[in-house]
């Protein structure tokens, strides 16, 4: 190469270089315009600025890894107006730092729905190794404070239920199969007792296999159910959960409707009785369609346990499954 030649491409590196830099402080103004337009708009707490503010977060996410700093610093503060456009732009990006900082504010954010609605849609099965990376950090070292032993886990296995795929599948059934192997023998305080799963919740991850909708994951129910007396609520709804995969009808929330059921031990005999009890009437309205003969291979147990006499005119069936 000639002095000559190599002078001209010198000088020409030189301007490609000035003209690099001169674009790299344009995009980072365009870049600071918008977060301040993002923080204005979700500021003034308007409806009406509401699409606004969100096009502008969208508009956030073609900068990359270079918004991220700025979107983390917004997070920190669940009060702050931007805080769900935040973690939206941050599912946007959806490179590992980006996603780490989500499945971390999955943890502790009231803003629960918004966060893992974030993950799953939009950054998906990507989001899978970081959040069963996370349950497994609690496996064995449950979180306690004055309240007893906090249940960390919860959204993090209920957001891997609403990511359908074969690594999810296969990871929630082996956490439930260990979860009953592990369980103590004995009742026990969920919120004193020390155990391998002290801060899991049982009824969180039968609702994220139920997210699954596989039904690949209905014998590991089946075995979990088996587990508990026909009439716990453990057992109930574990049945129910199998047979909402097996119906492919997975409407419902089962950690709350487990709180719903909590009567004495005799409530579903009672119901399967086809007693007039108003409540017992609710649950086999509601539930009916999951303890039937042909999903629930303890029925019979459960109409001897009852002791229902059919009236003269039925087939011999409580009037409630006919």
């Amino acid at each position: 190469m000639s002095k000559q030649n190599r002078k001209v491409r010198e000088e020409d590196w030189g301007k490609s270089g000035e003209e690099d830099l001169d674009e790299v402080k344009e995009r980072t103004n365009q870049m600071d315009a918008l977060i301040r337009k993002l923080k204005d708009l979700s500021a003034a707490k308007s409806i009406d600025k509401l699409d606004e503010a969100e096009e502008t977060a969208a508009m956030l996410i073609v900068f990359g890894e270079d918004v991220i700093p700025e979107m983390q610093s917004i997070t920190q503060d669940e009060s702050n107006p931007a805080f769900e456009l935040a973690c939206f732009v941050l599912s946007g990006v959806g490179d590992p730092v980006a996603t780490s900082t989500l499945v971390d504010i999955l943890e502790r954010t009231v803003h629960v729905d918004a966060v893992s609605s974030a993950i799953s849609l939009n950054i998906g099965k990507e989001a899978v190794p970081f959040l069963i990376e996370r349950v497994k950090s609690r496996i064995g070292k449950p979180v306690k404070d004055q309240n007893g032993f906090r249940q960390v886990t919860n959204n993090h296995i209920l957001c891997l239920g609403s990511i359908r795929s074969k690594v999810s599948l296969d990871f929630l059934t082996a956490l439930l199969d260990d979860y009953i192997k592990e369980m103590p023998s004995k009742s026990f305080d969920v919120g004193k007792h020390k155990w391998k799963y002290s801060s899991f919740n049982l009824f969180h991850i039968l609702e994220a296999l139920v997210r699954q909708q596989n039904k690949k994951a209905i014998p590991h129910i089946a075995k979990a159910r088996d587990k508990f007396p026909i009439e716990f609520v453990d057992h109930k709804i574990c049945q129910i959960a199998l047979g909402r995969i097996a119906l492919a009808k997975p409407e419902g929330f089962l950690p709350l409707e487990a709180l719903d059921l909590a009567f004495p031990p005799n409530f579903l005999l009672g119901a399967i009785s086809g007693s007039d009890f108003g409540k017992r009437n609710k649950f086999m309205a509601e539930y009916a369609d999951y303890f039937t003969k042909e999903l629930y291979p303890h029925y019979a147990d459960l109409a001897k346990q009852a002791s229902w006499k059919p009236d003269e005119h039925s087939d011999g069936e409580p009037e409630e499954f006919e």
